[in-house]
């Protein structure tokens, strides 16, 4: 690899933590709000345990709410700017913050197909990363 290649790569990498970090915090409020919504009751962590298996296991049994994403999930929010959210409970507040204006953003998306068995699905835009 060229030194030109690296500096572009290495500039590219660190474009990509900055909009981590950007992403990050509009996760960090709507987590932060449905922990206030239900009086402690809601469940809710960033980069929580290594898979979903492993995460949902953590959980405390007697949490009827709750919402995360784990490692993996993680690195696709570095790398693609995307991520997916476990859950149980009220899905219905946890999308509707994201869609409402504290979580909301003209480069976030929110998808959620209504099934109890489908992840919600954050995108994240960024028109300028390369």
């Amino acid at each position: 690899m060229s030194t030109n290649e690296q500096d572009a790569e290495r500039l590219l990498q660190q474009r990509k933590m900055v909009l981590y970090k950007e992403n990050r915090s509009v996760i960090t409020r709507v987590f932060r709000e449905l922990r206030k919504k239900k009086n402690g009751e809601f469940f809710a962590r960033q980069n929580y345990y290594c898979c979903s298996s492993c995460a949902v296991s953590a959980i405390p049994d007697e949490l009827d709410n709750w919402v995360f994403y784990h490692m993996q999930d993680r690195d696709d929010l570095i790398e693609d700017q995307c991520v997916s959210l476990g859950w149980q409970g009220d899905v219905s507040k946890i999308v509707e913050l994201f869609t409402s204006e504290i979580g909301s953003s003209p480069l976030v998306d929110v998808k959620w197909d209504g099934s109890s068995s489908t992840r919600i699905s954050l995108t994240f835009r960024s028109d300028n990363l390369e």
